[in-house]
C-alpha cells in the first residue's frame, strides 16, 4: 500500500468524523474550486456547528498535500485522487470507532490494522464492552455491524440510516434529549439555508431566464417572505388579477399574490438580475442624471396595472376562501429586479428612482441574497455559554 495513502490515513483517522465526510466530497469533485468554510460544510453535508472541526481537519490536510489554502479564506481540494483513496477507510475507521472500540485501544495502528488489512473483526465480548454514552443522541445506535471484510458501508447510506433512526425515535428522544434534540433542528435549519444560498448565489452568476428564477422561487416560497416586515402566506403564484374574457384572452396575470396577517394583499413581480435599471447614457450631458430604463419602468407599471385590475375584479376575487376578510384597497406591490449598480452616479438615479415610489417597492436581487446572507449569519452566531 502507498507510503502516502497511509501517512495521510494515520494523520486523519483521530478526526475521521470529519475527514471521511470531506474526503469523500473532494474524491467527487465538489471541493474542486475554492470555497469557505461554510461553504465547504454545506457541500460535505456537515452541520455549520462542526465548522472549527472542519478548519481544523483542513489544515491536518494540507501538512500532506490533501488540502490546500487557496486564499486566507478558502480551502479546496489538493490531491483527488488521495481523497478518493482515503474516504472509504475513513470511513471503516469512523464505523470502527463508532460500534467496537468506545472501551478498547483507539491507536491509529490498531485502526488502521483493522481497516486495512484482512484481520478479522473483533469478537462478541469485546463489542459488549462498548459504554453507553447518555450524554449525547447516538444518531448510528441500531446500524449494521459490518466487519472490514466487508469493506466499510456507503457513507450515504450510512447518512440514510441514521436520519431513518431518528425520526423513528423522535418522540423517545424529545423526552430523553430535548436540548439536544433541538440543537440538531437548527442545525438543519442553518445547513438548509446554507444550501438554498449557494444556490442562488450559483444562480446569480449565471444569465438565467425569468422563468427559471420563478420556479426557483416557487420552490423556496421562503425567500420571498424576506420582503415583508410581517408575516405573511402565499395566496397564490401566477394569480389571475383580472379574469380572462370568453375568448380566453385580457388575463393580466401577476406572479405571486401573498397576504398579511390582517387584511393588506401584496404583489410580488420576478424580473431577472440582468434587468437594467438605470440608462447608461445620461438624461442630459454633464448633469450626471440617469433615466430609469424602459425594463424597470415598464416593470413597475406593469405591476401597478396588476393591482389595479385586482381591485377593479374584487367583485370575483372575494369569493375565494383564501381572500376571505381581505381587502384589495392597500394593496403592496414589490419588484424584484437588476443588481444594484456598481457606478456611483448610475447607483445615486437608481435609488432616487425607486424611493420616489411609494407604493411600489423595488429591490435587486442582489440586496436579496444580502438579506439572507444576513439571516444566516444570526442564526449560526454562537450561543452564550
Amino acid at each position: 500500500m502507498k507510503v502516502e495513502l497511509l501517512h495521510a490515513f494515520n494523520l486523519l483517522t483521530p478526526h475521521c468524523d470529519v475527514s471521511a465526510a470531506l474526503c469523500e466530497a473532494a474524491g467527487q469533485g465538489a471541493l474542486d474550486v475554492p470555497l469557505d468554510i461554510h461553504s465547504i460544510c454545506t457541500r460535505v453535508g456537515l452541520p455549520q456547528a462542526r465548522a472549527a472541526a472542519v478548519e481544523r481537519t483542513l489544515m491536518i490536510g494540507q501538512t500532506c498535500t490533501l488540502f490546500v489554502q487557496s486564499t486566507p479564506h478558502k480551502w479546496q481540494v489538493g490531491d483527488r485522487v488521495l481523497a478518493l483513496e482515503l474516504a472509504p477507510f475513513l470511513h471503516g475507521a469512523r464505523l470502527y470507532r463508532i460500534h467496537v472500540s468506545h472501551a478498547g485501544d483507539q491507536s491509529p495502528t490498531r485502526i488502521q490494522q483493522m481497516v486495512m488489512t484482512g484481520i478479522p473483526a473483533p469478537s462478541n465480548s469485546e463489542i459488549e464492552t462498548e459504554s453507553e454514552n447518555t450524554n449525547e443522541l447516538d444518531f448510528t445506535s441500531g446500524l449494521d455491524r459490518i466487519g472490514p471484510s466487508h469493506g466499510p458501508m456507503d457513507a450515504a447510506e450510512v447518512r440514510r440510516r441514521a436520519v431513518v433512526k431518528v425520526r423513528e425515535d423522535l418522540p423517545a428522544l424529545a423526552v430523553e434529549h430535548p436540548l439536544t434534540l433541538m440543537a440538531l433542528h437548527a442545525d438543519i435549519e442553518r445547513v438548509s439555508l446554507q444550501q438554498m444560498i449557494d444556490s442562488y448565489r450559483d444562480m446569480l452568476a449565471q444569465e438565467l431566464s425569468e422563468n427559471i428564477w420563478q420556479k426557483f422561487f416557487d420552490q423556496n416560497i421562503f425567500i420571498l417572505t424576506m420582503l415583508f416586515c410581517g408575516p405573511v402566506h402565499l395566496v397564490s403564484g401566477q394569480f389571475h388579477a383580472q379574469p380572462s374574457g370568453i375568448r380566453g384572452t385580457g388575463a393580466q396575470i401577476g406572479d405571486y399574490l401573498f397576504r398579511g396577517a390582517g387584511q393588506v394583499l401584496s404583489i410580488v413581480e420576478i424580473k431577472r438580475p440582468s434587468t437594467a435599471l438605470v440608462q447608461k447614457r445620461e438624461y442630459r450631458r454633464g448633469g450626471g442624471v440617469h433615466a430609469p430604463d424602459s425594463e424597470l419602468s415598464g416593470a413597475v407599471s406593469q405591476v401597478l396595472y396588476q393591482r389595479h385590475s385586482l381591485q377593479t375584479a374584487w367583485g370575483i376575487h372575494r369569493d375565494d376562501e383564501a381572500l376571505a376578510d381581505s381587502r384589495p384597497d392597500n394593496t403592496r406591490c414589490v419588484v424584484i429586479a437588476g443588481t444594484l449598480p456598481v457606478e456611483s452616479k448610475l447607483l445615486r438615479s437608481f435609488e432616487t428612482f425607486r424611493c420616489s415610489y411609494k407604493d411600489v417597492e423595488i429591490i435587486t436581487f442582489d440586496e436579496l441574497l444580502r438579506k439572507l446572507e444576513l439571516f444566516l449569519t444570526h442564526l449560526a452566531a454562537e450561543e452564550p455559554s
